[in-house]
């Protein structure tokens, strides 16, 4: 069976969902970033099966007829694996920004005199900004907490539901012990809340659910939550960045 799916390389976390934000559906927009990958010459890995890769570059793109031609591989036998496969990932970078979409198979094709894969140009693509999505996981020796404003109907209100915070990027926070009397389904909104960052005044942050599971078996009266940030100002972001990248730093310092 073919395992591949749209799913960014290496498999996003909880809020791959806030990537769909920044998919291209423009066919012009669509043609032009293709055409900026082949005329950088950027490297372009193609993802079938269960795990197999061919590294490639795009030949060239016929917007007329719809077709992209990308460079085969060395290994012939892997070649022949992927024009088996029903669906392709195909991932690049274009100016240190993740370019990916879905290709429905290939085929090859002689293109001036040399094989080819051709495939259909994609009717979309995501481009993600990867700096958006680096995360850390944070000990619970010091915990960071996040405040979420509750009523006695669990809706935004004048009093707070504290959770610890155990995974944190600029697309969004991993939460702990949030109390299960805090509706947490997917797609509940949660205004004013209060991520409280370490040696720093508390920010304000609207959250969206996008998951809930339950807590252990010994702590049902907790569920761990997935939330994406709303709408953050460029304040906010730049806050959460400094802080994702400290915490990167100490870590890797610790590891060295």
């Amino acid at each position: 069976m073919n395992q591949v799916q749209e799913t960014l390389v290496p498999a996003p976390t909880w809020h791959q969902l806030d990537y769909e934000r920044y998919r291209v559906h423009s066919p012009h927009e669509v043609l032009s970033i293709l055409q900026a990958l082949q005329d950088g010459r950027e490297l372009v890995t193609i993802h079938f099966g269960d795990g197999d890769v061919v590294v490639s570059m795009i030949l060239g793109v016929d917007g007329d007829a719809g077709t992209l031609f990308l460079d085969v591989g060395p290994d012939a036998y892997v070649n022949q694996r992927l024009l088996r496969a029903e669906r392709l990932l195909i991932l690049s970078q274009l100016n240190h920004i993740r370019v990916q979409f879905v290709a429905q198979g290939a085929s090859t094709v002689d293109l001036d005199g040399s094989a080819a894969f051709a495939i259909f140009v994609p009717d979309s693509l995501l481009r993600v900004q990867r700096r958006d999505f680096f995360r850390v996981r944070l000990a619970t020796t010091r915990p960071v907490r996040c405040e979420l404003p509750v009523d006695e109907n669990g809706r935004s209100g004048a009093s707070f539901a504290t959770a610890i915070v155990t995974d944190i990027s600029c697309g969004g926070v991993a939460l702990a012990d949030v109390p299960v009397t805090l509706p947490c389904p997917p797609g509940a909104v949660y205004q004013g809340c209060r991520l409280l960052l370490p040696d720093a005044s508390p920010l304000t942050v609207d959250l969206e659910i996008v998951r809930s599971t339950p807590g252990p078996l010994a702590r049902r009266t907790v569920q761990n939550v997935g939330a994406r940030f709303l709408d953050i100002d460029e304040r906010t972001r730049s806050r959460i960045q400094h802080f994702v990248n400290e915490m990167q730093r100490r870590q890797l310092a610790r590891q060295s």
